[in-house]
């Protein structure tokens, strides 16, 4: 898995068709993610906008936001953030069903993921440990997407 930081946003479409732990550090603009793979974004300071067509959605610090593939995505800070994005790969992307779903992510969750942002932060991601901690959040955050598909899928709600 690839590990990117990003600082600013570059105005043009960040386009992901591998896995990867993208680390982020905005202080404003926005950008466009597309990718063919699903994403899990974590938002672990502030609030980053994000606009699919006509509908706006607000991620919060403690939040995240799955993303189905095939998806694109503007995403907007109007404030410094902090955040994680992880593309999953091909296999779990498939249990991404639902467009997107925000929704908070568990304490511990959150908890690992800003331990990894920390250490990115100070250089420090590097090795096995780094790589088999990204896939255990990838994995816990696909389980989390699949019981919330799974509970849309009872209610009758695409």
């Amino acid at each position: 898995m690839e590990i990117m930081r990003i600082s600013e946003p570059t105005g043009k479409t960040a386009r992901r068709n591998s896995p990867a732990a993208v680390f982020s550090r905005l202080s404003s603009g926005g950008m466009k993610l597309a990718s063919s793979l699903g994403f899990i974004k974590l938002v672990l300071k502030g609030r980053e906008l994000y606009r699919h067509r006509d509908q706006l959605i607000a991620v919060e610090a403690g939040q995240m936001l799955l993303v189905r593939p095939d998806m694109e995505l503007r995403c907007d800070a109007a404030r410094p953030t902090q955040g994680l994005c992880l593309y999953v790969d091909a296999d779990r992307s498939r249990a991404l069903s639902a467009p997107y779903v925000r929704t908070r992510a568990p304490i511990a969750y959150m908890q690992t993921a800003r331990n990894l942002f920390d250490r990115a932060d100070r250089n420090q991601l590097s090795g096995r440990t780094c790589h088999e901690e990204l896939d255990v959040l990838q994995g816990q955050g696909v389980a989390v997407a699949r019981e919330m598909s799974g509970h849309f899928l009872r209610l009758g709600l695409e």
